[in-house]
């Protein structure tokens, strides 16, 4: 993944855009499927969705995907759903 972050960094390409957006999709199908199915070696998450770090991961990989589409449906579209969501995560980082 750093490799594509530094490859949107330097060359705005579609296919870049592409595998950043598909990425995460898979991270995010491959850890739904060993969490619901047994999978061999692993058998034992069966049911184990409580990791601590995981929701972050998820709204991280999640994001990424937003702005993926974001980016495909419009540049200008992509630029403004950005920022929009900094500005959540901003405001979600600040203390209550």
């Amino acid at each position: 993944m750093p490799l594509v972050a530094l490859g949107l960094i330097l060359i705005d390409r579609s296919l870049l855009w592409w595998v950043a957006g598909t990425l995460p999709a898979r991270a995010m199908v491959a850890y739904a499927v060993t969490r619901t199915v047994a999978m061999p070696q692993i058998a034992d998450d069966i049911g184990n969705w409580a990791q601590p770090l995981r929701p972050v991961v998820l709204t991280a990989e999640g994001l990424l995907i937003v702005i993926t589409l974001g980016r495909h449906a419009s540049p200008r579209s992509a630029v403004w759903l950005t920022q929009r969501l900094i500005l959540w995560a901003e405001m979600c980082s600040r203390p209550a």
